[in-house]
């Protein structure tokens, strides 16, 4: 986990740089891995709908590439966050029924994890990990502060969006592939509670 701080804290100083972004996916593959079969376990279909979406864009878009943080990887997208306090928020570029990844590192004390319209308030610590459909349900962190001279707050925030699911799903619809192939490309929970479910649906 240091090498993923040390590379963290790099990006922060040159964001600019892409080949230190590209040094940043590269340092999080075991962090990915790790998510990722937390992932599987926690919901098997979804996982295997974002592996094939991300395999999908990462042979047919090269430059895609960058994004992959090894063979496991099962997201397209990632944010790392500093010192970022939050207000109640969806996320509504992300996979509408899809999961977003949260964890985070640093040294601090409170930030809780809200989900409020379910009433829902997690510690979240370093190393923690919540797996949240960040589309549909609204969000926050509550106040925390820093802890030591060197103190922080960083999150790292693994998703698909939307737009990327989407293209993936028409590209395999132009070539017409196989139907199961397109089932895998919808809804990546065939048991959505009533209330997440799309009403044009």
């Amino acid at each position: 986990m240091a090498d993923v701080l040390g590379a963290v804290n790099k990006v922060r100083g040159t964001s600019g740089d892409l080949s230190v972004s590209a040094r940043l996916m590269l340092k999080m593959e075991s962090l990915t891995t790790e998510l990722s079969t937390l992932f599987c376990a926690f919901n098997c279909y979804a996982w295997h709908h974002a592996r094939f979406v991300g395999n999908y864009i990462w042979e047919h878009v090269p430059a895609s590439v960058i994004t992959r943080s090894g063979d496991f990887d099962a997201w397209t997208g990632r944010a790392v966050l500093f010192n970022l306090f939050t207000h109640a928020h969806c996320d509504p570029n992300d996979e509408k029924y899809g999961y977003a990844v949260i964890t985070c590192f640093g040294s601090f004390e409170g930030g809780d994890f809200v989900i409020p319209e379910p009433g829902l308030k997690f510690r979240l610590r370093p190393g923690d990990v919540i797996f949240l459909k960040g589309a549909v349900l609204r969000h926050f962190v509550t106040p925390w502060k820093k802890v030591g001279e060197d103190g922080g707050r960083i999150s790292v925030v693994h998703f698909n969006h939307q737009s990327v699911v989407d293209w993936a799903r028409r590209m395999y619809e132009e070539q017409g592939l196989h139907p199961g192939i397109l089932e895998l490309l919808r809804v990546p929970d065939r048991h959505l509670p009533e209330v997440m479910r799309d009403s044009t649906e």
